[in-house]
């Protein structure tokens, strides 16, 4: 896959996910709901999670011959440990720091 396929990926994926979690969450609290921290509609968490797994588990059909479970296992444990480094980064990135 090319370069230009990833970023066309990585934007799709971005604005479809920050589609998705807005309507999501102002269903449940029944009011609009902006759920960027980015200036725009983009939450780059779901566009890197898309490249992610397309690199990763494209990786893995072809070393275990289009298994369906391992492409699934592989694409939970890509997303999971993505969210979880990003939880950890942005927790370390905002709250302050004790003197």
């Amino acid at each position: 896959m090319e370069l230009i396929n990833f970023i066309y990926m990585f934007f799709f994926y971005a604005v479809f996910g920050y589609i998705w979690e807005v309507i999501w969450v102002s269903a449940g609290q029944k009011k609009l709901t902006n759920r960027g921290f980015l200036y725009g509609p983009l939450l780059p968490i779901y566009g890197f999670g898309a490249v992610f797994i397309t690199l990763f588990v494209d990786h893995a059909i072809e070393r275990f011959n289009d298994s369906y479970i391992v492409i699934f296992f592989s694409g939970l444990i890509i997303a999971t440990a993505l969210e979880f480094i990003t939880a950890v980064s942005y927790t370390h990135l905002t709250l302050p720091t004790k003197a």
